[in-house]
C-alpha cells in the first residue's frame, strides 16, 4: 500500500499486488476527508486480505508511519501467517533524514562516504526488479562496512550513523 499526496492535496493509497511473476495495480482509495489513523489502516488491510483471498497474501508493505505499524501488527495479530513491515525504501530515506539531523553541515566528503553506499542499496530495492527482502541485510552489510572502510580506524567518524541504520 503506497500513501501520498497529490499536488491538488489529496490523500491518496493504492494498493498494488506483487508477486513473483509482475506486480498488479488493485485500486486506490481516495482518502483526503478523512484522517487515516490505525483502525482505518487495519480495516483497508482487512478488506484487501479478504478480497484477494488470505490464503494469497503473505506479507503487507507500507511505509512505517506509526498508524500503519500499529494496523500491521493488528493484521499479524488477525492473521498469525502474514507479516507486515514497512517499505525498505521509504526506511533508508528515513536514515537520510536522520543522518542529516546529526550533522548538517558536515563535509562534503564525508557526507559522500557515508551517503553513497545507502544510495547503492536505494537504488537496488527502487528498481524493484525482485522482492527486497531476499538480499536487503546482505546489502545493508555491505554499505555498513563500505562505509566503515571510507573511516579506516575512526570509528566515531561513522558509529552514529550505524545507530541510525540499525534503528530503522
Amino acid at each position: 500500500m503506497d500513501k501520498w499526496t497529490a499536488q491538488n492535496g489529496k490523500m491518496i493509497i493504492n494498493i498494488l499486488v506483487n508477486s513473483p511473476i509482475r506486480s498488479v495495480f488493485l485500486g486506490s482509495v481516495d482518502a483526503s476527508n478523512e484522517s487515516i489513523d490505525f483502525t482505518k489502516m487495519y480495516n483497508l488491510f482487512e478488506r484487501t486480505i479478504e478480497r484477494i483471498g488470505s490464503e494469497n497474501v503473505v506479507k503487507i508493505v507500507t511505509d512505517n508511519a506509526s498508524e500503519n505499524a500499529k494496523a500491521g501488527s493488528m493484521m499479524m495479530d488477525a492473521y498469525p501467517y502474514i507479516y507486515w513491515t514497512p517499505c525498505v525504501a521509504h526506511c533508508i530515506n528515513l536514515v537520510f533524514g536522520d543522518i542529516f539531523k546529526i550533522n548538517p553541515y558536515a563535509s562534503v566528503v564525508r557526507a559522500l562516504i557515508i551517503c553513497g553506499p545507502l544510495t547503492v542499496v536505494l537504488h537496488l530495492v527502487d528498481e524493484e526488479k525482485k522482492p527486497p527482502m531476499s538480499y536487503i541485510y546482505e546489502a545493508m552489510d555491505k554499505s555498513k562496512e563500505t562505509i566503515e572502510w571510507g573511516f579506516p580506524g575512526v570509528k566515531k567518524q561513522y558509529e552514529k550513523v550505524f545507530k541510525i541504520i540499525d534503528a530503522r
